[in-house]
């Protein structure tokens, strides 16, 4: 019997980009790679009038292994 097992990894990028830009880098993540998840996002601006935002992007890849 094989037995695959999944393995997790967990990635944290800290990124500064204006709304847009940061939305379609994690679309695009998620499109390309089905077996990614995004877990958490916590985005910051120092000032209210600053067009980038300081965002930590925390996700989880799931990938086959074997025993």
């Amino acid at each position: 019997m094989n037995e695959t097992r999944l393995a997790r990894w967990q990635m944290v990028f800290l990124v500064k980009a204006a709304y847009p830009e940061l939305h379609a880098f994690v679309a695009a993540a998620l499109e390309r790679l089905p077996n990614l998840i995004l877990d958490e996002v916590k985005l910051k601006r120092e000032r209210i009038e600053d067009v980038e935002l300081q965002t930590e992007l925390r996700f989880s890849l799931f990938v086959e292994t074997t025993p």
